[in-house]
């Protein structure tokens, strides 16, 4: 009965390997699969459950492995939003206009491009972390978050939330009587970055694929001219994908090379 005690875990069976489905989307081709979207399949255990046996009953029988992709969503309908560069715990954060437009325009997705947090240059307060996940809440989309520069510092995220757990009064009094406020601050803020990655892997709902990532570490600068980037990303890319870009804090289209950062 594994292939029961696993999709309960919600763990999918590929050949001899794994699928971790509670941070991802798997799209597969086999006899319990067919005509169900990824997201039907991957957050049904009963879904999950089938496939598993058929999966192990393949395996058995040695017969052909079914083709399967994974992705970080799968956007059938409804809108999603990419927002970059937060940097919330800065002056300059225009993180609260920020979601004054997103609850104007009901999305369904939200991908967070990177450096939502600045652990670097900022020092995000207990009302900014609170209030950021609190309106997240609010506005109830499927986020996708993406690691960028300073918030993929694992040591920036420690100080920061060692800054959220303590207060100025003596940590005896804390350990006895934890505040409720800072607790959900720490935990969502550690949630969020557990399930970040460097890079998301979208489909969308006319079946192309969108790969973002904050683009950091591609070695471009705020300087560099935004079609010589187009050009670049372009050429690094499959065809038929489209790769959207943070960091360069430039907004640039190129329909034709599918390219957007």
């Amino acid at each position: 009965m594994s292939w029961l005690l696993k999709a309960r875990e919600f763990v999918a069976y590929h050949g001899i390997e794994n699928i971790d489905l509670k941070n991802c989307v798997m799209e597969c081709g086999c006899e319990a699969c067919l005509g169900k979207s990824p997201n039907q399949i991957s957050r049904s255990i009963e879904n999950i459950a089938e496939h598993n046996l058929v999966q192990f009953k393949n395996f058995v029988g040695r017969r052909e492995k079914s083709v399967i992709n994974t992705f970080d969503a799968v956007l059938e309908e409804g809108t999603m939003a990419v927002v970059g560069d937060l940097h919330i715990g800065t002056p300059q954060s225009l993180w609260e206009l920020c979601f004054s437009r997103l609850k104007q325009i009901k999305i369904s997705h939200l991908v967070l491009l990177g450096y939502t947090f600045d652990f670097e240059n900022g020092k995000p307060s207990l009302w900014e972390v609170t209030g950021f996940f609190r309106k997240l809440r609010e506005i109830g989309v499927e986020v996708i978050p993406v690691l960028g520069c300073s918030d993929s510092s694992r040591e920036g995220l420690l100080d920061a939330l060692r800054e959220l757990s303590l207060s100025e009064e003596p940590l005896k009094p804390q350990l006895l009587k934890p505040s409720p406020v800072r607790a959900e601050a720490v935990r969502s803020l550690l949630v969020f970055y557990t399930v970040a990655k460097e890079k998301a892997k979208v489909k969308l709902a006319d079946g192309s694929v969108a790969i973002f990532r904050h683009g950091h570490d591609l070695g471009f600068g705020k300087k560099d001219h935004p079609e010589e980037i187009a050009g670049i990303l372009h050429e690094r890319k499959r065809p038929e994908d489209i790769y959207v870009i943070g960091h360069c804090h430039k907004s640039f289209l190129d329909p034709e090379k599918r390219v957007q950062y």
